[in-house]
Protein backbone atom coordinates (compact mmCIF):
# COMPACT_ATOMS: atom_id res chain seq x y z
CA UNK A 1 0.00 0.00 0.00
CA UNK A 2 1.44 3.39 -0.90
CA UNK A 3 1.05 6.53 0.01
CA UNK A 4 -1.66 9.06 -1.57
CA UNK A 5 -0.51 12.09 -2.76
CA UNK A 6 -3.58 13.39 -3.05
CA UNK A 7 -5.20 12.38 0.67
CA UNK A 8 -7.46 14.37 1.97
CA UNK A 9 -5.68 15.05 5.34
CA UNK A 10 -2.54 17.73 4.63
CA UNK A 11 0.91 16.45 5.69
CA UNK A 12 -0.42 13.01 5.81
CA UNK A 13 0.04 9.41 5.30
CA UNK A 14 3.44 9.83 6.72
CA UNK A 15 4.70 6.50 5.43
CA UNK A 16 5.36 6.30 1.77
CA UNK A 17 4.50 2.41 2.10
CA UNK A 18 3.14 0.06 3.98
CA UNK A 19 3.66 -3.90 3.27
CA UNK A 20 0.98 -6.30 5.00
CA UNK A 21 2.24 -10.07 5.22
CA UNK A 22 0.27 -13.46 5.81
CA UNK A 23 2.41 -15.59 7.56
CA UNK A 24 0.28 -18.71 8.55
CA UNK A 25 3.31 -20.10 10.56
CA UNK A 26 3.96 -18.63 14.19
CA UNK A 27 7.08 -19.74 14.08
CA UNK A 28 8.10 -18.11 11.00
CA UNK A 29 6.07 -14.90 12.06
CA UNK A 30 8.68 -14.72 15.00
CA UNK A 31 12.01 -15.13 13.02
CA UNK A 32 10.82 -12.68 10.33
CA UNK A 33 10.35 -9.96 13.47
CA UNK A 34 13.11 -11.04 15.05
CA UNK A 35 15.21 -10.29 11.77
CA UNK A 36 13.48 -7.06 11.17
CA UNK A 37 11.72 -8.15 8.29
CA UNK A 38 8.32 -6.91 9.77
CA UNK A 39 8.13 -4.41 12.04
CA UNK A 40 5.04 -5.50 14.20
CA UNK A 41 2.94 -8.67 14.49
CA UNK A 42 -1.09 -8.59 15.29
CA UNK A 43 -2.88 -11.95 15.67
CA UNK A 44 -1.81 -15.38 16.40
CA UNK A 45 1.23 -14.44 18.55
CA UNK A 46 2.46 -17.17 20.62
CA UNK A 47 2.07 -16.21 24.32
CA UNK A 48 5.22 -18.50 25.15
CA UNK A 49 7.47 -16.62 23.14
CA UNK A 50 6.19 -12.75 24.50
CA UNK A 51 8.69 -12.77 27.05
CA UNK A 52 11.39 -13.33 25.23
CA UNK A 53 10.05 -10.90 22.70
CA UNK A 54 9.98 -8.68 25.50
CA UNK A 55 13.86 -8.36 26.24
CA UNK A 56 14.83 -7.66 22.42
CA UNK A 57 16.19 -4.82 21.52
CA UNK A 58 13.60 -1.53 20.67
CA UNK A 59 10.40 -4.03 21.09
CA UNK A 60 7.23 -3.39 23.05
CA UNK A 61 5.21 -6.07 23.73
CA UNK A 62 1.53 -4.52 25.18
CA UNK A 63 -1.21 -7.25 26.32
CA UNK A 64 -4.64 -5.61 25.55
CA UNK A 65 -8.28 -5.71 26.42
CA UNK A 66 -10.03 -6.46 23.01
CA UNK A 67 -13.16 -3.96 22.48
CA UNK A 68 -14.73 -6.78 20.35
CA UNK A 69 -15.03 -9.34 23.71
CA UNK A 70 -13.12 -11.69 22.45
CA UNK A 71 -13.88 -15.13 23.51
CA UNK A 72 -12.76 -19.09 23.41
CA UNK A 73 -16.16 -20.90 23.67
CA UNK A 74 -17.44 -24.13 21.81
CA UNK A 75 -20.74 -25.20 20.22
CA UNK A 76 -22.68 -28.55 20.89
CA UNK A 77 -24.17 -30.30 18.14
CA UNK A 78 -27.73 -30.59 19.81
CA UNK A 79 -28.39 -33.43 16.90
CA UNK A 80 -25.79 -35.75 18.55
CA UNK A 81 -27.23 -38.40 20.84
CA UNK A 82 -25.78 -37.26 23.77
CA UNK A 83 -25.31 -33.56 23.25
CA UNK A 84 -28.42 -32.82 22.99
CA UNK A 85 -29.07 -34.11 26.62
CA UNK A 86 -29.32 -30.62 28.37
CA UNK A 87 -28.01 -32.83 31.95
CA UNK A 88 -24.56 -33.81 29.48
CA UNK A 89 -23.88 -30.16 28.13
CA UNK A 90 -23.96 -29.69 31.99
CA UNK A 91 -21.99 -32.34 32.83
CA UNK A 92 -19.62 -30.79 31.11
CA UNK A 93 -19.51 -27.26 32.23
CA UNK A 94 -19.05 -28.88 35.67
CA UNK A 95 -16.26 -31.38 33.83
CA UNK A 96 -14.21 -28.12 32.50
CA UNK A 97 -11.45 -26.54 34.58
CA UNK A 98 -11.27 -23.55 32.94
CA UNK A 99 -8.94 -21.83 35.59
CA UNK A 100 -5.80 -24.51 34.09
CA UNK A 101 -6.92 -23.45 30.39
CA UNK A 102 -5.96 -19.38 31.62
CA UNK A 103 -3.16 -20.32 32.63
CA UNK A 104 -1.98 -23.00 30.62
CA UNK A 105 -3.95 -22.25 27.40
CA UNK A 106 -3.27 -18.28 28.14
CA UNK A 107 -0.19 -17.42 30.36
CA UNK A 108 -3.58 -15.86 32.58
CA UNK A 109 -3.60 -13.22 30.47
CA UNK A 110 -7.85 -12.77 30.74
CA UNK A 111 -10.36 -13.92 32.67
CA UNK A 112 -12.61 -17.33 32.88
CA UNK A 113 -15.70 -17.11 31.09
CA UNK A 114 -19.35 -17.37 32.35
CA UNK A 115 -21.41 -16.59 29.66
CA UNK A 116 -20.94 -14.51 26.40
CA UNK A 117 -20.83 -10.77 28.18
CA UNK A 118 -17.33 -10.13 30.06
CA UNK A 119 -18.07 -8.22 33.16
CA UNK A 120 -14.27 -6.94 32.89
CA UNK A 121 -14.53 -5.66 29.65
CA UNK A 122 -16.10 -1.84 29.71
CA UNK A 123 -17.41 -2.19 26.19
CA UNK A 124 -20.04 -4.65 26.97
CA UNK A 125 -19.88 -4.96 30.46
CA UNK A 126 -23.19 -2.59 30.97
CA UNK A 127 -25.24 -6.00 29.66
CA UNK A 128 -23.39 -8.42 32.14
CA UNK A 129 -26.10 -10.37 34.36
CA UNK A 130 -24.80 -11.59 37.53
CA UNK A 131 -27.37 -13.88 38.53
CA UNK A 132 -27.27 -16.53 36.11
CA UNK A 133 -26.33 -20.10 36.88
CA UNK A 134 -22.97 -20.79 36.89
CA UNK A 135 -20.50 -23.70 36.87
CA UNK A 136 -17.38 -24.57 38.89
CA UNK A 137 -14.82 -27.22 38.59
CA UNK A 138 -16.71 -30.42 40.30
CA UNK A 139 -15.73 -33.88 38.47
CA UNK A 140 -18.03 -35.29 40.81
CA UNK A 141 -21.30 -32.97 40.13
CA UNK A 142 -20.82 -34.19 36.38
CA UNK A 143 -20.40 -37.58 36.90
CA UNK A 144 -23.45 -37.70 39.03
CA UNK A 145 -25.70 -35.97 36.02
CA UNK A 146 -24.34 -38.41 33.49
CA UNK A 147 -26.06 -41.24 35.58
CA UNK A 148 -28.99 -39.65 35.56
CA UNK A 149 -29.08 -38.78 31.88
CA UNK A 150 -28.52 -42.37 31.37
CA UNK A 151 -24.57 -42.61 30.21
CA UNK A 152 -23.12 -45.13 32.61
CA UNK A 153 -19.55 -46.16 32.51
CA UNK A 154 -19.00 -49.36 30.41
CA UNK A 155 -16.02 -51.58 31.04
CA UNK A 156 -13.43 -49.47 30.18
CA UNK A 157 -14.64 -46.16 32.00
CA UNK A 158 -15.71 -44.45 28.88
CA UNK A 159 -19.50 -43.48 28.34
CA UNK A 160 -19.48 -42.15 25.04
CA UNK A 161 -16.75 -40.63 22.84
CA UNK A 162 -17.03 -36.88 20.85
CA UNK A 163 -15.21 -35.31 18.79
CA UNK A 164 -14.18 -31.19 19.29
CA UNK A 165 -12.61 -29.43 16.21
CA UNK A 166 -10.50 -26.53 16.55
CA UNK A 167 -8.80 -24.42 14.07
CA UNK A 168 -4.94 -25.77 13.50
CA UNK A 169 -3.92 -22.16 13.60
CA UNK A 170 -5.57 -21.29 16.71
CA UNK A 171 -2.52 -21.92 19.28
CA UNK A 172 -4.50 -21.16 22.57
CA UNK A 173 -7.72 -23.17 21.36
CA UNK A 174 -5.93 -26.16 20.35
CA UNK A 175 -4.04 -26.40 24.31
CA UNK A 176 -7.15 -26.11 25.38
CA UNK A 177 -9.09 -28.73 23.42
CA UNK A 178 -5.71 -31.09 24.64
CA UNK A 179 -6.65 -30.24 27.92
CA UNK A 180 -10.14 -30.78 27.55
CA UNK A 181 -9.19 -34.25 26.42
CA UNK A 182 -7.58 -34.67 29.90
CA UNK A 183 -10.03 -33.60 32.17
CA UNK A 184 -13.45 -35.03 30.43
CA UNK A 185 -11.59 -38.45 30.69
CA UNK A 186 -11.79 -38.25 34.40
CA UNK A 187 -15.78 -38.32 34.20
CA UNK A 188 -15.70 -41.19 31.75
CA UNK A 189 -15.86 -38.77 28.52
CA UNK A 190 -13.64 -39.60 25.69
CA UNK A 191 -13.00 -36.41 23.37
CA UNK A 192 -10.73 -36.60 20.47
CA UNK A 193 -9.25 -33.20 20.31
CA UNK A 194 -8.92 -32.68 16.14
CA UNK A 195 -7.08 -29.84 14.72
CA UNK A 196 -8.23 -29.00 11.30
CA UNK A 197 -6.37 -27.10 8.43
CA UNK A 198 -7.47 -24.68 6.56
CA UNK A 199 -10.58 -24.81 5.08
CA UNK A 200 -12.04 -28.41 6.03
CA UNK A 201 -13.55 -26.53 9.62
CA UNK A 202 -15.47 -24.21 7.58
CA UNK A 203 -16.47 -26.69 5.35
CA UNK A 204 -17.46 -29.76 8.29
CA UNK A 205 -18.68 -26.88 10.54
CA UNK A 206 -21.02 -24.67 8.84
CA UNK A 207 -21.63 -26.79 5.00
CA UNK A 208 -21.98 -29.95 6.19
CA UNK A 209 -22.77 -29.66 10.19
CA UNK A 210 -20.25 -32.66 10.34
CA UNK A 211 -19.45 -32.25 13.68
CA UNK A 212 -19.77 -33.06 17.69
CA UNK A 213 -18.59 -29.66 19.07
CA UNK A 214 -16.86 -26.94 17.84
CA UNK A 215 -14.21 -24.76 19.16
CA UNK A 216 -12.84 -21.65 18.21
CA UNK A 217 -12.48 -17.67 18.83
CA UNK A 218 -15.21 -15.16 18.74
CA UNK A 219 -16.00 -11.73 18.80
CA UNK A 220 -18.95 -11.07 21.26
CA UNK A 221 -19.12 -7.30 20.72
CA UNK A 222 -18.92 -4.87 20.68
CA UNK A 223 -22.41 -4.86 20.91
CA UNK A 224 -23.85 -8.19 22.60
CA UNK A 225 -26.42 -8.24 20.12
CA UNK A 226 -23.74 -9.98 18.13
CA UNK A 227 -24.64 -13.60 19.83
CA UNK A 228 -27.78 -13.31 17.77
CA UNK A 229 -25.71 -14.63 14.90
CA UNK A 230 -25.21 -18.02 16.85
CA UNK A 231 -28.68 -18.61 18.63
CA UNK A 232 -31.36 -16.95 17.10
CA UNK A 233 -33.47 -19.58 15.37
CA UNK A 234 -33.73 -17.98 11.79
CA UNK A 235 -30.13 -18.66 11.81
CA UNK A 236 -30.14 -22.17 11.47
CA UNK A 237 -28.76 -22.71 7.59
CA UNK A 238 -26.55 -24.98 6.04
CA UNK A 239 -23.48 -22.62 4.54
CA UNK A 240 -23.70 -19.40 5.98
CA UNK A 241 -20.95 -18.71 8.35
CA UNK A 242 -21.40 -17.67 10.91
CA UNK A 243 -24.44 -19.17 11.69
CA UNK A 244 -26.07 -21.38 14.11
CA UNK A 245 -25.00 -25.08 13.82
CA UNK A 246 -25.60 -25.94 17.11
CA UNK A 247 -29.45 -26.14 15.77
CA UNK A 248 -30.30 -24.25 19.17
CA UNK A 249 -34.33 -23.11 19.10
CA UNK A 250 -35.75 -20.82 21.89
CA UNK A 251 -38.37 -18.55 21.01
CA UNK A 252 -37.83 -16.40 24.02
CA UNK A 253 -34.44 -16.45 22.68
CA UNK A 254 -35.59 -14.56 19.79
CA UNK A 255 -37.96 -12.69 21.28
CA UNK A 256 -34.96 -11.16 23.87
CA UNK A 257 -32.99 -10.40 20.42
CA UNK A 258 -35.27 -8.23 18.63
CA UNK A 259 -36.81 -6.91 21.84
CA UNK A 260 -33.17 -5.41 22.22
CA UNK A 261 -32.26 -4.65 19.05
CA UNK A 262 -35.55 -2.34 19.12
CA UNK A 263 -33.89 -0.59 21.86
CA UNK A 264 -31.91 2.84 21.89
CA UNK A 265 -32.02 3.22 25.61
CA UNK A 266 -28.81 1.23 26.97
CA UNK A 267 -30.23 0.34 30.28
CA UNK A 268 -33.21 -1.40 28.54
CA UNK A 269 -31.23 -3.41 26.54
CA UNK A 270 -28.90 -4.33 29.08
CA UNK A 271 -32.08 -6.11 30.80
CA UNK A 272 -32.81 -7.73 27.89
CA UNK A 273 -29.32 -9.19 27.48
CA UNK A 274 -29.10 -10.15 30.87
CA UNK A 275 -32.47 -12.15 30.62
CA UNK A 276 -31.04 -13.55 27.43
CA UNK A 277 -27.67 -14.69 29.16
CA UNK A 278 -29.55 -16.62 32.30
CA UNK A 279 -31.74 -18.34 29.19
CA UNK A 280 -28.30 -19.56 27.45
CA UNK A 281 -26.69 -20.83 30.48
CA UNK A 282 -29.59 -22.43 31.62
CA UNK A 283 -29.81 -24.36 28.21
CA UNK A 284 -26.21 -24.29 27.57
CA UNK A 285 -25.81 -24.58 23.39
CA UNK A 286 -22.50 -23.80 23.97
CA UNK A 287 -19.57 -23.38 26.31
CA UNK A 288 -17.83 -20.26 26.89
CA UNK A 289 -14.16 -21.15 28.18
CA UNK A 290 -12.27 -17.70 28.26
CA UNK A 291 -12.42 -14.13 27.44
CA UNK A 292 -8.82 -13.41 26.25
CA UNK A 293 -6.54 -10.64 26.16
CA UNK A 294 -5.02 -9.68 23.07
CA UNK A 295 -0.76 -9.31 22.58
CA UNK A 296 0.51 -6.68 20.83
CA UNK A 297 4.28 -6.94 19.61
CA UNK A 298 6.20 -4.52 17.94
CA UNK A 299 9.22 -2.31 17.06
CA UNK A 300 9.29 1.21 19.46
CA UNK A 301 10.49 3.04 16.19
CA UNK A 302 6.65 3.32 14.89
CA UNK A 303 4.53 5.58 16.50
CA UNK A 304 0.75 5.62 16.35
CA UNK A 305 0.42 1.99 14.85
CA UNK A 306 -3.28 0.11 15.63
CA UNK A 307 -3.67 -1.82 18.54
CA UNK A 308 -6.10 -4.64 18.93
CA UNK A 309 -8.73 -5.51 17.96
CA UNK A 310 -8.11 -3.31 15.00
CA UNK A 311 -5.27 -4.90 14.27
CA UNK A 312 -4.25 -4.24 10.71
CA UNK A 313 -7.60 -2.69 9.93
CA UNK A 314 -7.00 0.30 11.97
CA UNK A 315 -5.84 3.64 10.28
CA UNK A 316 -2.58 4.05 9.27
CA UNK A 317 -2.36 8.03 8.32
CA UNK A 318 -1.07 9.14 11.42
CA UNK A 319 1.93 6.35 12.00
CA UNK A 320 5.42 7.32 12.19
CA UNK A 321 8.63 6.15 12.35
CA UNK A 322 11.15 7.87 14.79
CA UNK A 323 14.45 6.51 13.19
CA UNK A 324 13.75 5.82 9.56
CA UNK A 325 15.82 6.71 6.60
Amino acid sequence: MVRNEDYSREGQPYLDEIVFRIIPDWSAQVAAFETGEISSLVFSIPRHELPRLAKLPGTKVEIMTPLNNGTLWTRFNLRHEALKNQKVREALQWATDKDEILKKAYYGQGWTANGFINPENPIVSWAYNADVPKYGYDPEKAKQLLDKAGFLPKENGIRFSIRQYNSASDIEAGKANEMLREQWRKVGIELKAMPLEGTAYPQLVYHKWDFDLAMGLWSFGPDPGIVGMHVLSSQIRKGLAPSNVMGSENPKVDELLQQASGKLDRKERGKLYGELAKILNTDLPGMWFIHYKLPFVYNDKFVGLPIPPQGYAGDYDGVWCKDCK
